[in-house]
């Protein structure tokens, strides 16, 4: 590839999530507005043996964006996934940046349930569905 998408070129900034997700990144965001929006560049390493990006790097990818804005919406308090649903629509490519589109569909005082498309320019890679516990510690 000649000339590779540079993210902080175009506004994005690195987030420093540590543990498993930044195995896989790094990850971005960026606040258009009032919204966040989360990014991945697909590199060779996120490939299968189809030479498409693995579907698991997709569901990692949507947990990581889905998951971001459910604890933006909750103050940063710790959370757990419960579930995650995934509809893959189309591949990702090396080159390709892959960003997230999220909406908060419900929040209960110990639930919060999120909706993502996973979008790379016009294409729709995924859709995700998930339900993230919030955890309230007392002590």
């Amino acid at each position: 590839m000649s000339n590779p998408f540079d993210p902080s070129a175009h506004g994005w900034l690195k987030n420093a999530e540590p543990g498993f997700t930044s195995y896989v990144g790094p990850l971005w965001e960026q606040r258009v507005g009032g919204r966040m929006r989360y990014g991945l560049l697909l590199c060779e390493l996120h490939v299968n043996i189809n030479g498409t990006v693995h579907g698991g790097v997709v569901a990692t990818f949507a947990d990581f964006a889905l998951a971001l804005e459910s604890r933006r919406v909750n103050d940063n308090a710790r959370q757990s996934t419960i579930q995650l649903d995934i509809h893959f629509v189309d591949a990702g490519h090396v080159g390709d940046f892959m960003e997230s589109e999220c909406d908060v569909t419900r929040k209960t005082r110990s639930l919060t349930f999120v909706s993502g498309r996973i979008v790379s320019g016009s294409r729709l890679i995924a859709t995700a569905l998930g339900i993230w516990k919030i955890q309230h510690y007392t002590g």
